[in-house]
């Protein structure tokens, strides 16, 4: 049932307040005269008339405005204003969809003020007068709407929210944007801005959602109900020029309903670390753990932004770190609550401890989210066997309990003798030796640390998380990596769990600068657009004419795809096989429609095929072309630290004419290329991007993205793997790994950033750092030599290394002639 604003007028009997939309009060002892045509129910007082609207279907913005005998038609008016100089069509009332609220509309030039803000129309006229006013205002709808005109005073109230009203397809857009901006003007009425209403929704403890009420635009306010002083000092402190991605950005200092309040950035679709948890808990190991790896990286990030500006968090915890999630994938990271914030003055010591407290519950967060300690946890590098130390206890009880039994049954005066002093001290010696041995015992049975994960712990790890997470379906595919990206990182839950924990945010960022360095996002796509025909035809298959496409060109679009997305291929021919049965070179449409339908139950399509597939299936027959012309967006990978892009992707897009010519006609030449392997979507030959725009035109590739670069390239970066030596060795990556890894091609030395002097073997490394990733081909009798690829075009993925070792896969020589 529809509430009532406070202060309306009472509503007669004959409306229906489920109807009624907005409720207008004419201060006017001719506005009952002026309305007595109007077809919306009205109630006539002495000096005022109230005129109750209902809705209208079709026609959403009310018209006020005056009548005019025969020169304005009166049923294109709703609301007659008394008064002859009141405009024809003064103003009207809309419902804006997009914000859920109320404004009104200028019609005219006649100024006229709406809740003390003067409104005029952009006209020819008023467009050369030197002061401009706004031509709409958002109204606030929990309370009363002032409106006058020419000393026409008119009180609105609003019962019924803006989307109950209209539908999007009537929506009227606001005009003339550029007078809505009155960020720079002085006059009071523009220092009202935004409006609090009473269902905004609440960001966080302080922080609600308002609406500009100039613009109908989003933003987030954050109420100070201490007074200003509180609110000018934590402006000061956070209203930086330069700010973290993970620091909620503070725009402007103002006052809201008159309660101190401080604008900020608007980050929608977040929720607290512990509202998520609970759901997180489910979550696939591997996804926790890429979780966990942004978190790690944004909130000490965060920390270290305010420490480097005098400030101490000193609230960091689940409630005060918002994500947001993308198909259960962290997308952003907020740091929020500065509440019990404290700033440290100009020349004064940071408080080290308070900082590293800081530290400390982030890390804590961050092995909440993953859950590092209870999968990786395993005995102590140093620690003795277990089993020998349990004999030892044992032994040394047993010999205690024998020479107790024995000294409890002296005398008191063989006790005094020379060989009873001797038992009783022999018995507190075994006594002693057992209660140092246990105790050793249960030091070394205590004594954990993070172990590296074996290739023997993986697959344990893999058959346990079998059952719960079976259904994976065709690209689908997620990665049980169980580490955060490095082995030091993955060793900062070894003193938060033995309450050791002494290292600060910016030490922790000091490290990560050191292996990464500064660019937060190392690895990037660019677009290709391409395009596809098909051709159609309505043809009789032996059924009745058909929608049907050309199969060649269908095949054509089907083998593309597969080499776009190699996970397909199998599942591509086996239900084409199945589904697709041509006729006269043409496949009919409810073929096609089968085929998507047994594509999307094996897993998840890539989007732009699943498109283009759901327009092959839903043409129409009545409006059926001879072609089709479809458009799909793909993805190629560059690394901006190593300034170098995936030309194995790249190359896909390419015509087989062209890229043969490309490569025999060697027009790009090419030899310092790096060979990159790891996880399935970044892996490829990578060029540098100094060449990019030589092999797009070269491979005839029109629509690519263009890559985004931050500043120029460093002289010395930790994270470019485009000087390491190629022809010798295979660099290993994976988002969220530090920064990236190397293999010599024996595959028996491998080699991660951070550790110069440290070589480690293939089983754990791999297991550890990629999981059940198929980085290398499988070794053949133990023995593993992998050439560097002759050239960049002749990329191959470690499953078609192997298939290619094959008997079946390998052509046979046919003899020109006997011996």
């Amino acid at each position: 049932m529809t509430s009532l604003p406070e202060g309306c007028p009472p509503i007669p009997n004959v409306v229906e307040v489920d109807n009624l939309v907005a409720i207008v009060a004419i201060h006017d002892a001719d506005a009952a005269s002026a309305n007595q045509n109007s077809n919306f129910p009205r109630t006539a007082l002495p000096l005022a008339c109230h005129i109750f609207l209902s809705q209208i279907e079709g026609r959403p913005p009310f018209i006020f405005g005056r009548l005019s005998g025969t020169d304005h038609a009166p049923h294109s008016i709703d609301v007659f204003l008394p008064g002859s100089r009141i405009a024809k069509k003064q103003f009207s009332l809309i419902p804006d969809d997009d914000t859920n609220c109320w404004r009104v509309q200028s019609h005219s030039e006649t100024l006229m003020q709406v809740n003390g803000v003067p409104l005029q129309d952009w006209t020819s006229r008023t467009k050369k007068k030197q002061d401009k006013f706004p031509t709409t205002l958002f109204l606030d709808q929990s309370r009363t709407n002032r409106v006058l005109v020419c000393d026409l005073d008119i009180s609105i109230w609003l019962p019924k929210p803006a989307r109950e009203v209209t539908r999007p397809d009537l929506a009227v857009a606001v005009s003339n944007a550029h007078l809505q901006q009155v960020n720079t003007r002085r006059e009071d009425w523009a220092q009202v801005r935004y409006i609090l209403r009473t269902d905004a929704e609440q960001v966080s403890t302080r922080s609600y959602r308002v609406l500009e009420r100039f613009t109908g635009s989003q933003a987030t306010a954050k109420l100070f109900d201490e007074g200003e002083r509180i609110r000018d000092k934590e402006f000061l402190a956070f209203a930086k020029e330069k700010f973290d991605d993970s620091i909620v950005r503070y725009v402007q200092s103002t006052a809201i309903e008159g309660i101190p309040s401080i604008i900020t950035s608007t980050h929608e679709g977040f929720a607290s670390f512990a509202a998520i948890h609970g759901d997180m808990v489910g979550f696939h190991p591997g996804i926790r753990f890429e979780i966990a790896t942004k978190l790690l990286r944004r909130l000490f990030s965060a920390l270290e932004y305010l420490h480097y500006n005098n400030i101490i968090h000193g609230d960091v915890s689940d409630d005060s770190v918002l994500l947001r999630m993308l198909d259960n994938r962290l997308d952003e990271v907020l740091l929020v609550d500065y509440t019990n914030t404290w700033t440290i003055g100009p020349g004064d010591e940071l408080p080290k401890e308070a900082m590293i407290e800081d530290g400390r519950t982030v890390m804590e967060l961050v092995e909440t989210a993953c859950d590092i300690w209870s999968l990786r946890k395993g005995p102590h590098k140093d620690a003795r066997n277990e089993e020998e130390m349990r004999m030892e206890t044992e032994t040394a009880h047993k010999e205690f309990q024998k020479v107790h039994r024995v000294a409890s049954k002296l005398s008191e005066e063989e006790i005094q003798t020379e060989k009873g002093k001797k038992m009783l001290k022999l018995a507190r010696k075994k006594q002693g030796l057992h209660i140092r041995l246990r105790e050793e015992q249960e030091h070394n049975t205590n004594r954990r640390e993070i172990r590296p994960v074996t290739t023997a712990r993986l697959n344990d790890h893999l058959i346990r998380l079998a059952p719960a997470f079976a259904t994976q379906g065709v690209g689908e595919k997620i990665y049980t990596v169980l580490s955060l990206g490095h082995e030091w990182l993955d060793k900062l839950a070894n003193p938060l769990y033995s309450n050791q924990w002494r290292l600060t945010p910016r030490e922790v960022c000091a490290k990560l600068w050191d292996w990464e360095g500064h660019t937060k996002d190392p690895w990037r796509t660019l677009t290709v657009t391409k395009g596809q025909s098909f051709g159609l035809e309505v043809a009789d298959l032996g059924v009745g004419p058909e929608r049907c496409v050309d199969e060649d060109s269908f095949t054509e679009y089907l083998v593309r795809c597969y080499e776009l997305y190699p996970e397909w291929r199998a599942t591509i021919e086996l239900e084409y096989d199945r589904h697709i049965r041509p006729v006269t070179k043409m496949c009919s449409h409810q073929q096609i429609v089968a085929l998507r339908d047994a594509l999307v139950a094996q897993g998840r399509l890539p989007q732009y095929m699943d498109d283009t597939l759901r327009q092959l299936a839903q043409l129409d027959a009545s409006q059926f072309p001879r072609t089709l012309n479809t458009r799909e967006t793909h993805h190629v990978w560059y690394h901006v630290p190593s300034r170098m892009f995936n030309i194995s992707q790249l190359q896909l897009h390419a015509g087989v004419d062209v890229l043969q010519a490309c490569v025999n006609d060697g027009s790009v030449r090419c030899d310092n290329f790096a060979e990159v392997r790891g996880e399935p979507k970044l892996q490829g030959c990578y060029v540098p991007l100094a060449l990019f725009k030589d092999f797009v035109q070269a491979l005839q590739i029109s629509n690519v993205g263009v890559p985004t670069l931050d500043g120029e390239p460093l002289m010395v970066d930790p994270a470019d793997f485009s000087r390491e030596p190629h022809a010798g060795r295979i660099v290993l990556a994976r988002i969220g790994l530090v920064s990236y890894a190397t293999v010599i091609r024996t595959a028996d030395q491998f080699y991660h950033t951070g550790n110069p002097n440290l070589f480690e073997s293939a089983d754990p490394f791999l297991p550890t750092y990629f999981g059940d990733m198929k980085v290398l081909p499988e070794r053949i009798d133990g023995r593993f030599e992998y050439p560097r690829p002759s050239h960049w075009s002749k990329f191959k993925t470690a499953d078609e290394i192997e298939k290619s070792r094959e008997p079946h896969a390998k052509k046979i020589m046919v003899p020109k002639s006997r011996l």
